[in-house]
């Protein structure tokens, strides 16, 4: 069985090493002069890896873990939890605070039924908790951030691992080298990656698949659909996408989010910081050996603090002149650089806000279209908006392919 998959990114690339892994002949197609898709590392001037997208591997990461092991690469610990942050501005607020915020808010979600939830968005969780202004400040601030939108428009369905509910800090790591390396160890395990080649149609009939890119044409038996949701109508489908999968498509944003890397001249100390204003956070972290990384990076989250921070403007201070003026204890180069989700054609977003409407429509990716299965973040609303979660949507599809090879 010949399959073409669409898309490098960490859905496509899963999908296509556990096909191949069974004995398939697998084809990736990839728009982008890399894999990696939202993944992506790069060396600053000092030689320091950073990740100017996809980032965190947690505990709960399983399937993450394991390729990492399968593939040989080696993980580093950041050094910080992801979910406790220092106030940039305002009232302080200790370790221990922003560990009990986020139990006090885990205990309200977890007092709601199933069907409470089905109606309920990050927002209307927050307004019943009872917070202190600067408490409310701080965890509004950083689920913005994360969630890349307002908080009325995602479903408090999808919240899961949000809030840190343990004794101490939670461990997160790394991939030594960059996080892209287990793109580009998955896809050097494969036959035929083509680079450069967007796809622009997909026909298909009884007898197989017609997919062409500007300019070649490929046939297969099947295909996996790994792009992002907010470009699928870049392709042409003969026959026209169902009327359920195009719904889904309409309904299911992304959120907006950009990263900016600086470098340092000094060994720094571990920080986490949360802008309560644009929003925004900030971090340092450690290499291997404890020894901790010459940079500092930091995410921006909403349309609301792209355009304050000027994130698009790629000669434009404004944001980093704001981590400078509020890590007043770090040493500073004056080089950086940063990148606009937004305006990467291949994504025009972050990754999936799902709000309840998406959430209900998104059972639609969950089956094939004729020939034509769906992967990648947007496809599961409790996995969305992860890497982990991205891998986790190829290897499903790839079992159901060849759960059905014999058919």
């Amino acid at each position: 069985m010949k399959i073409i998959v669409v898309g490098a990114g960490f859905s496509g690339l899963s999908a296509a090493y556990k096909l191949h892994k069974e004995g398939e002949e697998v084809v990736v197609l990839e728009a982008r002069d890399r894999v990696g898709g939202r993944v992506y590392s790069k060396e600053l001037s000092n030689g320091e890896v950073v990740e100017m997208g996809g980032e965190w591997i947690g505990d709960d990461d399983k399937l993450y873990h394991a390729l990492i092991d399968d593939l040989g690469l080696t993980k580093i610990e950041v050094g910080i939890d992801f979910m406790v942050r220092q106030a940039m501005k305002g009232e302080a607020i200790s370790v221990d605070d922003c560990i009990a915020i986020n139990r006090k808010v885990n205990a309200k979600l977890v007092a709601y039924s199933e069907k409470e939830k089905e109606a309920m968005s990050i927002q209307d969780l927050l307004d019943q908790v009872e917070l202190s202004p600067a408490h409310r400040l701080l965890i509004s601030s950083r689920l913005q951030t994360s969630q890349g939108t307002t908080l009325d428009k995602v479903a408090l369905r999808i919240i899961g691992g949000s809030f840190s509910t343990r004794d101490g800090q939670s461990a997160y790591h790394r991939i030594y080298g960059g996080n892209q390396a287990l793109a580009t160890s998955l896809a050097a395990r494969l036959v035929e990656v083509v680079c450069h080649a967007p796809v622009i149609e997909i026909k298909q009939d009884l007898e197989g698949v017609i997919v062409r890119t500007e300019y070649e044409k490929f046939l297969a038996d099947k295909v996996v659909l790994s792009v992002p949701v907010s470009v699928i109508n870049k392709i042409k489908f003969t026959p026209e996408l169902p009327e359920d999968i195009r719904r889904a498509m309409t309904v299911t944003k992304l959120g907006s989010g950009g990263k900016l890397s600086a470098v340092l001249t000094e060994e720094p100390p571990l920080l986490a910081k949360q802008d309560t204003d644009a929003p925004y956070w900030c971090w340092t972290g450690q290499l291997r050996d404890g020894v901790r990384k010459k940079a500092i990076t930091a995410f921006c989250g909403s349309d609301h603090a792209l355009k304050q921070l000027k994130v698009g403007d790629q000669n434009d201070d404004t944001w980093f002149e704001s981590i400078q003026t509020n890590c007043p204890e770090l040493q500073f180069s004056g080089e950086y650089i940063k990148k606009d989700w937004g305006e990467d054609p291949w994504v025009m977003g972050s990754y999936t806000a799902m709000d309840n409407e998406a959430y209900a429509a998104a059972n639609a990716f969950s089956k094939p279209f004729q020939r034509i299965y769906f992967s990648g973040e947007h496809t599961s609303p409790d996995w969305s908006g992860t890497m982990n979660g991205a891998l986790q949507s190829g290897v499903i599809v790839a079992e159901r392919i060849l759960a059905g090879r014999n058919e």
